[in-house]
């Protein structure tokens, strides 16, 4: 039985890495400068018209444990710890659904996602391997169950015209790391997989593999210099990152038996240093951000297709100079960072780079939410 797992999903493997997937030749204008530039300090550079700082009202129906994702739906902030809305102004609003085994509720949160078009936001729960579906009101508007282990693995969701894209978690030899769901059909199609695997260890590649820009999704391809797109039927290769770095081979990325977020690492200090490729993409309407394991990220100037390379530690502040922190979500012109009460508490140069916290804020605070406003 093992034998014919294993078989099965490596041609499930093979299929994705050749007929899934077949990009179209990139042109010029498609191949991105800037990475082998240097690295720069976080925030150096970057025009940022403004930063919102946010705090998330605490209630005993809104005390956070952490935020996993971020969305704005219009006036309302939704993070994902349990699902909680809040107002723009931070205060608590309501929750999406409840924890239970009834109907219309939940067993354990996978991830949600939001059907912007129709005004919709969806709950997976990943272990009853159902679909809720709610207003922005957090009324229950229908369900939809699915065979057993539809989201098997399940790390993180976008939602792009009748899909769920969907990023898995690496565990031995289910290595499907991106797939797409079809809500009607439930049928599954994966989109890339390696022949890595991991030891004894659920892993990911990566929280936020993919982001929506109306009907069309961009995805990092895990361990590449790559940035594939699809409209849902259609793969095309939306940019390639140039650089002198080498790029894992397939053969080098079959060899690894042992996968965990250490490899980033071990790849980057190498010798030679090796391409680790990027695990997050964000994008606003000017922007893309493309981060790696939150050691780096590479963003990118829609205007001029050019991209700066800069480190995410924050090492030093100046007026001048705002850091991005710990970006977990875009939304139009902004990106949106998370800032934790350890964060804040436990690194003087946060405390500095992010005003207007407040002397009460402690350990048992919300997170924050930082809305940087990009030129």
């Amino acid at each position: 039985m093992t034998k014919k797992i294993i078989l099965l999903l490596a041609v499930v493997t093979l299929t994705a890495l050749s007929s899934c997937v077949s990009p179209k030749d990139l042109q010029d204008e498609n191949v991105l400068q800037g990475y082998d530039s240097g690295i720069l300090k976080n925030g150096e550079g970057i025009d940022i018209k403004s930063l919102n700082v946010i705090r998330l009202e605490e209630t005993n129906k809104s005390m956070l444990s952490g935020i996993s994702k971020v969305e704005i739906l219009d006036t309302l902030i939704v993070v994902l710890d349990e699902i909680y809305g809040f107002k723009k102004d931070g205060s608590y609003s309501h929750g999406f659904g409840k924890k239970g085994n009834g109907h219309g509720e939940y067993n354990h949160i996978g991830s949600f996602c939001v059907d912007r078009a129709n005004k919709k936001l969806i709950v997976i729960d990943d272990t009853k391997s159902s679909l809720l579906f709610f207003d922005y009101n957090g009324k229950l508007l229908d369900t939809k169950q699915y065979d057993s282990g539809a989201f098997f693995f399940l790390s993180n969701a976008e939602y792009a015209d009748g899909y769920l894209f969907m990023s898995c978690f690496m565990y031995k030899d289910y290595n499907a790391f991106l797939k797409k769901f079809d809500i009607s059909s439930g049928e599954t199609v994966t989109l890339s997989g390696y022949g890595c695997r991991s030891k004894d260890t659920a892993e990911i590649t990566g929280r936020h593999a993919f982001s929506v820009d109306g009907n069309t999704v961009s995805y990092v391809l895990p361990f590449t210099n790559k940035i594939q797109m699809t409209d849902g039927k259609d793969i095309t290769e939306r940019m390639e990152i140039q650089t002198e770095k080498p790029v894992l081979t397939y053969k080098e990325i079959e060899e690894i038996t042992d996968f965990n977020m250490s490899y980033y690492d071990k790849f980057r200090y190498s010798t030679p240093a090796k391409f680790s490729g990027f695990t997050d993409i964000f994008e606003t309407s000017s922007h893309i951000l493309l981060s790696c394991n939150s050691t780096d990220y590479f963003l990118i100037d829609k205007a001029n297709n050019k991209g700066t390379l800069h480190d995410y530690e924050i090492t030093d502040f100046n007026k001048k100079t705002l850091p991005l922190i710990n970006i977990m979500g875009s939304y139009e012109d902004c990106l949106i960072g998370v800032l934790t009460a350890d964060d804040v508490l436990y690194n003087p140069n946060v405390l500095r780079a992010v005003p207007k916290l407040g002397n009460d804020y402690s350990a048992e605070s919300n997170p924050v939410l930082l809305i940087y406003q990009l030129d």
